[in-house]
């Protein structure tokens, strides 16, 4: 499948928290979900895109964390 997704590398800094990562806008979003792991591979994990990809198709970004 190949996916049509959009994704911009972006951070999120809190201030205590920094996240770089990939976020996958929906452009009528109304949240988004912030999937943050400790290693490289588990972001191209097929699980984790699978159930960003459904998010996504419900209205909900996302940010796959690096």
């Amino acid at each position: 499948m190949i996916s049509n997704k959009i994704f911009n590398e972006i951070l999120i800094d809190t201030g205590k928290v920094r996240l770089i990562g990939n976020l996958s806008p929906h452009s009528s979003s109304t949240g988004i979900v912030i999937f943050s792991h400790g290693s490289e591979s588990r972001r191209h994990s097929s699980s984790i895109n699978f159930v960003a990809d459904e998010l996504n198709r419900k209205g909900i970004s996302t940010h796959l964390s690096k």
